[in-house]
């Protein structure tokens, strides 16, 4: 479908609402991507694990920008194996706890958006999971909306593990934290900037 577009650098993909069953019509393309794209925004599309596991490490592994919507966290863990060279991942969609925790970890990401989420789970206190399982050492940004109990002690774990040069800590609608966590942050990497209910968009 992209054959002859090698200069393509940035992509968007709209849903076609007409069409019943948009994966056939999109797992093609995505599929074989142009050598030299970098950007792409497929927030009208949903990817769940399962759907991600059509595309082989080699198909998306020039990507440096994804926008995304996903449908549950172990999509978010994949996509990191899919992605190596990822700097900025902007998700969306539906977020239940992770089913598999697979440690992952990934050298590249600086900017990690968790935006517009419909979180699913019948206990409002339980911890998702994102935090448990992931390692980010280069991420510099991190916004969450919408999460509505923050994982404090796991986020700190993360931290630690991680030993990430963090810069921006952006808490959107429905993510509140108390002075003493945000202190504790702050201790732990003195270089960070805490912004509340603030969204911050690509």
């Amino acid at each position: 479908m992209l054959e002859g577009f090698d200069a393509l650098e940035g992509l968007t993909i709209r849903r076609h609402y007409a069409l019943y069953e948009p994966v056939r019509a999109t797992n093609h393309t995505l599929s074989k991507l142009p050598v030299n794209l970098r950007r792409i925004n497929m927030l009208e599309l949903s990817f769940n694990r399962k759907r991600l596991d059509f595309f082989t490490d080699s198909a998306w592994a020039g990507l440096t920008h994804i926008e995304i919507s996903i449908d549950g966290l172990d999509a978010f863990t994949h996509i990191l194996h899919l992605c190596p060279n990822l700097c900025t991942l902007n998700m969306s969609g539906v977020f239940y706890p992770i089913q598999t925790p697979e440690p992952v970890a990934h050298a590249n990401l600086q900017s990690l958006l968790f935006s517009r989420m419909v979180l699913w789970t019948i206990d409002k206190s339980e911890d998702l999971g994102i935090f448990n399982v992931i390692t980010l050492p280069n991420l510099r940004l991190l916004e969450v909306s919408n999460a509505r109990c923050w994982p404090h002690g796991s986020f700190m774990e993360f931290l630690t593990r991680s030993k990430c040069p963090l810069k921006r800590l952006v808490l959107g609608d429905g993510v509140w934290i108390t002075e003493r966590e945000r202190a504790e942050y702050a201790t732990l990497i003195p270089s960070f900037e805490f912004i509340e209910h603030e969204a911050i968009w690509m």
